[in-house]
């Protein structure tokens, strides 16, 4: 039996009551245990790749521009004289009048007016032999004029998604024409180019080389 009846109980009860275990023998005086060896020094973190100094992104090599288009270029080049537009603007080979136009003084005022209009708004020789072509056809008695569904059923086969801003841009572009020159609207109007398809899509093209 134990001296210390209690004992079992207590150790029970208590685990810290147990006898503790002898401590680890201490150092021999005189004598040292070796120090752990250094853990060697970890390398300096780098800069990412990215960054320049300062911390700011590097900055990029200068790219060539690219070649830019002639066929633009020479879009967006406005004709200088009113002289350049009448070259732009001829009248039919042949018989004018046959053609349907009017040779007489109102017809001439009425292209003078015309003219003018390419002239001030900056069209390029090629926009306005666009425009011109299209409406002298318009102008020829055996035209037959479209209608606005057919105009509409066309462009919006060749604009698809972009039918709605498309012909935004056209009719923004025609409003402050008619604003500054109403002449160009009336003819317009008269030769039912309202509803061409062709002239809405010649005059959606300006508009878009003038960045509107």
């Amino acid at each position: 039996m134990s001296d210390n009846p209690n004992g079992a109980a207590l150790a029970a009860l208590y685990p810290s009551a147990t006898p503790a275990k002898p401590d680890a023998p201490a150092a021999t005086p005189g004598t040292t245990s070796p120090a752990p060896a250094a853990a060697p020094p970890a390398p300096a973190a780098k800069p990412p790749a990215w960054r320049a100094p300062e911390g700011a992104p590097p900055a990029k090599a200068a790219q060539p521009e690219p070649p830019r288009d002639p066929a633009a270029t020479l879009y967006a080049e406005p004709m200088k004289t009113f002289a350049d537009v009448v070259a732009a603007t001829p009248l039919p080979e042949g018989d004018a009048e046959a053609a349907g136009f009017d040779i007489g003084e109102e017809g001439k005022a009425a292209r003078e007016a015309v003219r003018s209009a390419f002239l001030a708004s900056g069209a390029s020789k090629e926009e306005t032999s666009e425009l011109w072509g299209i409406a002298a056809e318009a102008a020829h008695p055996s035209y037959q004029p479209e209608t606005y569904e057919a105009a509409e059923a066309t462009l919006r086969r060749e604009w698809k998604g972009d039918f709605d801003s498309r012909l935004n841009r056209a009719r923004t572009l025609m409003r402050d024409m008619a604003r500054k020159h109403p002449a160009v609207a009336a003819e317009v109007r008269k030769l039912g180019l309202d509803n061409s398809a062709r002239f809405i899509a010649a005059v959606e093209k300006a508009a878009r080389r003038r960045g509107r």
